[in-house]
């Protein structure tokens, strides 16, 4: 009798350490949960602080990364884009252009059209936000959105040449995003276009430069 007492006594006090143990387990993960959430929250903004440095001092440019993003989200909503890929398409979005830190300030506000030279300087860009990035520990999609955003459908864009079954379908978006802000807003050569006129020069590359689901 003894030893089944203190069989039992040991089996409740074996339960009750299980149960105390679990509950520990929930409790730490739902921390772990918020802290990464708090982490993931302070690298977009510092992140965002990084591109409005780069964007800060060109009245041109100032909050274009911002409204690529939106665009895009609003795009990948229509697409009915998951979680995972809403949240890479936010990050990706917001750096799409972080490269330009690396090109000077002459040639992304020069006024006039650019030479040979400096076209190809401003066609790095993609490469320079990739290795900016690099160290980063980012979805492969982020990635790809940095350096695929002015890759073109049929293989004519930079920096790769790659088509359209080449490119992963985030990058395709920002594209389309991309473009329509460079339109509709003012730039050192020209005046910014209207929304109307956006929609058509779009259609218009179509198979060419955008995909035409997006």
């Amino acid at each position: 009798v003894n030893n089944s007492v203190q069989k039992r006594k040991l089996e409740k006090e074996n339960l009750k350490y299980k149960i105390t143990l679990e509950n520990m387990v929930v409790k730490r993960t739902e921390q772990l949960e918020i802290a990464n959430k708090k982490l993931e929250t302070n690298m977009i903004k510092t992140m965002m602080a990084m591109v409005n440095a780069l964007e800060a001092s060109d009245k041109y440019t100032r909050g274009h990364s911002e409204r690529v993003t939106s665009l895009s989200l609003m795009i990948g909503e229509k697409m009915n884009l998951d979680f995972k890929d809403m949240k890479n398409l936010q990050v990706g979005a917001v750096l799409h252009d972080i490269g330009k830190i690396g090109i000077y300030h002459n040639i992304l506000n020069k006024p006039t059209k650019l030479n040979d030279e400096e076209f190809f300087a401003i066609r790095q860009h993609p490469i320079i936000g990739y290795n900016i990035i690099k160290p980063i520990e980012f979805d492969q999609s982020v990635f790809d959105i940095v350096l695929q955003h002015h890759e073109f459908i049929d293989g004519t864009g930079y920096p790769n040449k790659l088509k359209g079954y080449q490119l992963n379908l985030l990058s395709k978006i920002v594209s389309v995003a991309d473009t329509y802000d460079a339109i509709t807003s003012d730039r050192p050569y020209r005046k910014g276009n209207t929304k109307v006129h956006a929609i058509n020069e779009i259609s218009k590359g179509i198979d060419i430069q955008f995909d035409r689901e997006v």
